[in-house]
């Protein structure tokens, strides 16, 4: 048992983000509910119509910067860590089983980002970024598999079908520029107040991919027999850069100053084009059988067009989806309370959550001090989320820390600096 607890979490490790932020740590430290509050440079991420509104910066500029996020669950790794090089009772291993099988199989992420450049000068912005996201599963017969033996959980023989585990990874980077314009509209309910509408353009360019599916493999323990069939679909070595994909993509937003609270609503990629170039992908074969009376076992390198439909299928899916965020914020002194909601339409790329609901605040005890918190109510879990802020001038730091618990728990850490806003 305690050869085979590496392999659960080896399985697992390679995952969804807790949420897109602009690149902002601020946004993070607060529950990433900015939709209605970004301004400067990572609005044009967030909801490109904040840059019209009252408040955006004259300028602003944000430094290189960088978000890392990991997780594995509902087995997280504080449970194996925890048992590292000892026996773990039967009773631990069903607790664990028991609950991957309620979560409907292990899986594991790791997502990171880096800002490389940002900024803005009055409503037009520019912001590049570069992320990588990773995401594995294990099926519930494969977890008790590897928990248990060959005999499974309760001693008795079976056969075990591990289909449904998988791995998916991608490595990205986006160019974003957009622009907001003033309405001019009054309000007579918010005397004062303003309405803004504005839109992104974005290329995303695709630096490598991997994506590998069981297409049902099993295991027999009476008599003792497996076949084991993963396949997988990389991009090619000499590929890796920037051949493997690219499209263009169009976000629209709106924002209005309701005198005293901000909302704002944002449809991202409304437009998107962005898929993986097959002609920069090839396919392995990874095959293997054994029984009493012998055993073999393939790993070719293949052209794409070999690959299984099941594969094809689930490249033509990895890509971006649409997403819809709505916020609001209330500024009130030195007390900033904000709110939000997410939804992603589709099951490509986990950039951010399928569904999020979230709520975060800044607090200033000092004009160059913010102490801000979050938490969230998302698909599968919870997230709750903390950092502070510093400002000499115009110069900001930022930091943010996130922690994420339910289905999968994950852990976030991200630093900022720039010049003009936070």
């Amino acid at each position: 048992m305690r050869r085979l607890l590496p392999i659960l979490l080896l399985l697992s490790l390679p995952g969804t983000a807790l949420a897109a932020n602009g690149g902002s740590a601020a946004a993070a430290a607060m529950g990433n509910t900015a939709a209605a509050s970004a301004r400067g440079f990572s609005a044009v991420s967030v909801n490109p119509a904040l840059l019209g509104l009252p408040g955006n910066p004259a300028f602003s500029v944000a430094l290189p910067a960088a978000r890392l996020e990991t997780g594995v669950g509902p087995v997280g790794l504080a449970d194996i860590d925890s048992w590292g090089g000892q026996t773990v009772p039967v009773e631990v291993r069903e607790g664990w089983l028991t609950s991957i099988v309620d979560a409907g199989g292990q899986t594991g992420t790791v997502t990171g980002d880096v800002n490389l450049l940002g900024f803005s000068v009055g409503n037009f912005a520019v912001r590049v970024s570069s992320y990588g996201v990773g995401d594995a599963a294990l099926n519930a017969d494969a977890a008790e598999l590897i928990l248990f033996g060959n005999a499974g959980r309760d001693g008795e023989p079976r056969e075990f079908d591990l289909g449904g585990s998988a791995l998916n990874g991608a490595a990205l980077s986006t160019v974003a520029v957009g622009g907001a314009i003033p309405l001019g509209i009054d309000l007579p309910f918010a005397p004062g107040g303003a309405v803004a509408v504005g839109a992104a353009v974005t290329f995303t360019q695709g630096h490598g991919m991997v994506l590998a599916r069981d297409l049902g493999s099993t295991f027999a323990a009476d008599p003792v027999a497996g076949d084991f069939a993963f396949p997988v679909v990389a991009t090619r070595s000499d590929a890796l850069g920037f051949e493997g994909g690219s499209g263009w993509g169009l976000d629209l937003g709106a924002a209005a100053d309701l005198g005293g609270w901000s909302a704002g609503a944002t449809l991202r990629n409304v437009v998107q084009t962005f898929s993986w170039d097959t002609s920069s992908l090839e396919y392995h074969s990874a095959e293997a059988y054994f029984d009493l009376t012998g055993a073999g076992a393939e790993f070719e390198t293949r052209p794409y067009d070999q690959a299984p439909d099941e594969l094809k299928a689930a490249v033509e899916d990895y890509t971006l989806d649409p997403v819809l965020e709505l916020g609001v914020a209330r500024p009130m002194g030195n007390l900033l309370l904000t709110g939000g909601f997410s939804r992603r339409f589709g099951d490509g790329i986990p950039v951010v959550p399928e569904s999020r609901l979230a709520g975060g605040a800044e607090i200033r005890p000092a004009p160059m001090l913010a102490l801000r918190g979050g938490l969230a109510w998302i698909t599968g879990g919870w997230q709750a989320s903390g950092g502070a802020g510093v400002g000499f001038g115009l110069f900001h730091v930022g930091g943010a820390v996130a922690l994420q618990r339910g289905d999968r728990d994950a852990e976030l850490v991200m630093l900022t600096l720039s010049l003009g806003a936070e």
